[in-house]
């Protein structure tokens, strides 16, 4: 299984990366029709959009994280963990 494993990972690694680019390559499109900017200026705009973006998601880290916690706290939830030797 294990062998699958790798094998398919290398299979989609380049589909994700092709994946993520022409994803990467609409949000340009996208945000220079919307906002009738110049590129480099839709070019700032996504990068600092994305940039936000981490930062809010870096900041609401605790809270999700806190939120799980009270959650596995109040349904009485066991987290097991076990190592598999090789």
């Amino acid at each position: 299984m294990a062998a699958i494993s790798g094998a398919l990972s290398c299979l989609l690694a380049p589909v994700m990366i092709i994946a993520v680019v022409l994803m990467m390559t609409a949000w340009f499109i996208a945000a220079k029709e919307a906002l009738d900017l110049e590129w480099l200026q839709t070019i700032v705009t996504v990068f600092l959009g994305r940039v936000a973006l981490v930062v809010v998601g870096i900041a609401l880290l605790p809270v999700w994280a806190a939120i799980g916690a009270i959650a596995a706290l109040v349904t009485d939830c066991t987290i097991v963990v076990e190592k598999v030797a090789e």
